[in-house]
């Protein structure tokens, strides 16, 4: 290349933002130069005449009233105007050119993206100027004849671009038609109608640059200081993992977004944790726009108008080029929309197509008024996409060991987000707890974590302390429990992947009715069940749902369902004859309203998609509607002397110190439940503690006799055969 087309490169182009930077200057001193030599008055020293502060001679005052500029005066400083607006566009092009080799000039920047006119531009820069020298802050002062007035008003602005009188009243009345754009870059602009402009009017008022476009100017990367910790941007190039599953619900909303165009929104609702968020982001990836991400809580706390928050928020958007703007996990009203209308009424003023998140469905009754709504439900996530979660997420983790992704899956009807929580705190707990559990106990004690609900307040949660394999029952009631917990863990095959949830439109639900005298292993089956599913085991208060106001109950009741379907714990009504017992016929309307209370209790047991166990001691009790909804009806007897025996056999931990105990003696001469067998067993131990030596027959047979006269028997030492010798010294206890 020439020197000689070095040099016309050089022209057209800057080597730096720096040398951009100058030539502005060089361009705004100009402006104020010529102004100055038409329009401002001096003595014959050269000394300017200041009006406040002194008295004005009278040829002073007479050259305040002189004539306004005319003919000749007014062509030439009209060319002067047209010279330097062409040395305006000249600093465009050459910054166009030196952002278009890699280069990045800020002010350039924002005369594209927001659109500015020459002659808005002109304003811009004029305000900017004694941001950017200081030299121009008493270039105005003297200007102005104002101390206070160290940036120039648009009164000034005016007449320094036009001395022609018609002019200068178009360029009024184009001000004021685009007041609230130029706002938007004026300090106080967004938030609340200056004091000033109430006192001064419009063109009296300083042109103070905004602070955060002040910043931006000098930091491209720097954050809206009042939006700091309300909102995130993400650029399209930021790390992003991929779509693991639902690829293909990316083009459905951005073919949404792109319908609501800039008169309507896309409103996305579904589970918390849905994954929304993560949807959008690769939405914004895909059209290659950056993302603003507002948490919606965090904004509301602001202590600004939502009109100026909108318009904060859009004026963010255009700096951080065209961002998308998400507001996420909006909290729907349940009757007063009047808030969110407003920020709808906001928003329609912008060219924003704004996405909402949002756990409810959209609100017909919203007025949007201009705005079209475009909403998407997303449903919760089918049992084979939580496994290709698991897998994915588990491979990915420093996690070692086997887990059932599958069981995981179809066991925990958890969103991706909290999925993705479960992995990453398992990680940290096994550094912290060393291995006192086993990677798949800490995986689902981690999913159970993450249900939120609020059971507790009706029902009491017991421990899953017992297996099925210390449950004895017959053969018969354990394969019933066995295929109640299969109905649970191939629920997903069978209603999912082999199409029955098509087939059946309620009752997917396990349902279970345990019966039998008490103390025979009822609630310790209810355990052994929640400990083989790995599930949480919750026994219903029967006090605390039982009212005797009418409605009452139901009330509570439809409250327990829905927080056990929240938790997807296993819901255990003990005595449950209480509430779900025979129809009695009409005869008054206490009658009436029990069994409006039955039936609306048999439309939930239809409706409810959980693990339900109702424990009675009579079967009889039940109203037979009931027991033709239930999958499964499983008695547990009084054990029988061969099942005793095994109860007898380990009832006793293994570090408990013991003599040779006759288990045959006791199952064989004693009829007992495995409740009682338990009480025994213990009541015998504390003996032996306070005694200081180990467990001994006597210790379980002074026990039993106690256990025995609870039931209104008094046992004799006759009565307890080989062993009657060891009772002789009971007489008359108890």
């Amino acid at each position: 290349m020439s020197d000689k087309e070095q040099y016309q490169e050089r022209l057209l182009c800057y080597s730096s933002a720096e040398e951009y930077f100058k030539e502005l200057t060089g361009w705004g001193k100009a402006w104020v130069s010529r102004y100055s030599q038409a329009a401002v008055d001096t003595s014959e020293e050269g000394e300017i005449s200041l009006i406040k502060g002194k008295l004005l001679f009278k040829r002073e005052l007479a050259g305040l009233c002189r004539e306004p500029f005319v003919g000749e005066e007014i062509s030439q400083y009209e060319a002067g105007t047209e010279r330097l607006m062409e040395w305006q566009e000249l600093l465009h092009e050459k910054s166009r050119q030196y952002i278009s080799r890699g280069g990045m000039i800020t002010m350039e920047y924002i005369y594209q993206m927001f659109g500015f006119d020459a002659f808005e531009w002109y304003l811009f820069t004029l305000a900017f100027m004694a941001e950017a020298d200081t030299q121009f802050e008493r270039i105005f002062v003297v200007l102005q004849d104002d101390f206070e007035k160290k940036r120039p008003t648009l009164d000034l602005c005016i007449r320094m671009f036009t001395l022609d009188e018609e002019r200068q009243y178009e360029l009024k009345q184009r001000v004021t038609a685009r007041w609230d754009f130029l706002c938007q870059f004026l300090e106080g602009g967004l938030e609340e109608l200056w004091g000033s402009e109430r006192r001064e009017g419009i063109l009296g008022i300083p042109l103070y640059l905004d602070r955060r476009i002040v910043r931006f100017i000098y930091d491209m990367d720097s954050e809206d200081p009042v939006l700091r910790g309300s909102v995130s941007c993400y650029l399209p190039s930021a790390p992003l993992k991929d779509m693991l599953v639902r690829r293909e619900q990316v083009e459905v909303i951005k073919r949404m977004y792109e319908a609501a165009g800039d008169h309507g929104f896309l409103y996305l609702s579904g589970d918390q944790d849905g994954g929304k968020k993560f949807l959008v982001r690769h939405l914004c990836r895909s059209l290659q726009r950056p993302l603003l991400m507002v948490n919606m809580k965090r904004l509301t706390q602001l202590r600004y108008s939502t009109d100026a928050l909108v318009r904060r928020l859009a004026r963010e958007s255009v700096l951080k080029g065209s961002a998308v703007v998400c507001l996420a996990d909006l909290e729907l009203p349940e009757e007063d929309f009047s808030g969110l209308e407003d920020m709808l009424h906001s928003l329609a003023d912008t060219c924003l197509t704004p996405i909402f998140t949002a756990g409810k469905k959209w609100q017909e009754s919203v007025k949007t008024g201009e705005l079209r709504c475009m909403e998407l439900e997303l449903p919760a996530l089918s049992p084979e996409e939580r496994r290709v979660l698991w897998q994915e997420l588990l491979s990915e983790s420093s996690l070692e060991g086997e887990v059932d992704a599958e069981r995981l899956a179809a066991t925990y009807q958890l969103p991706a987000g909290a999925i993705e929580r479960v992995v990453r705190e398992t990680e940290s707990r096994l550094l912290t707890e060393q291995g006192t559990e086993s990677l798949e106990k800490l995986l689902y004690s981690g999913c159970q974590r993450q249900l939120v609900h609020s059971l507790g307040q009706d029902a009491v949660r017991i421990p899953a302390q017992y297996t099925m394999e210390e449950l004895i029952l017959a053969d018969a009631q354990k394969q019933l429990l066995t295929d109640a917990c299969n109905m649970v863990k191939y629920h997903h095959q069978v209603f999912g992947a082999w199409g029955f949830r098509q087939k059946m439109a309620y009752g997917r639900g396990v349902s279970m009715i345990f019966y039998g005298p008490p103390g025979t292993g009822k609630t310790m089956g209810a355990q052994a069940i929640a400990n083989e599913l790995n599930l949480e085991l919750y026994r219903v208060d029967m006090a605390s749902v039982l009212s005797k106001y009418v409605g009452e109950s139901e009330k509570k009741l439809g409250n327990i369902f829905e927080q056990g379907q929240r938790s997807q714990s296993i819901l255990f009504f003990d005595e449950a004859d209480a509430l779900f017992g025979k129809r009695s016929e009409v005869k008054d309307s206490q009658d009436k309203y029990a069994n409006a209370s039955t039936a609306f209790l048999l439309q939930k047991l239809e409706e409810y998609q959980g693990i339900i166990i109702l424990a009675t001691n009579l079967l009889q009790n039940f109203d037979q509607a009931f027991c033709r909804r239930f999958q499964f009806i499983v008695e547990f007897p009084l054990p029988d002397e061969q099942k005793r025996e095994e109860i007898w056999r380990q009832v006793f931990p293994e570090a408990l110190p013991r003599e040779e105990l006759d288990y045959t003696y006791l199952a064989r001469e004693f009829t007992l439940s495995g409740s009682q067998i338990k009480n025994i067993a213990a009541g015998a131990a504390f003996l032996a503690a306070g005694e200081g030596g180990p467990v001994e027959m006597i210790h379980i047979l002074r026990v039993l006799k106690r256990e025995k006269k609870k039931t209104g028997k008094n046992m004799l030492a006759s009565d307890f055969g080989v062993y009657g010798y060891l009772m002789e010294s009971e007489r008359g206890e108890g």
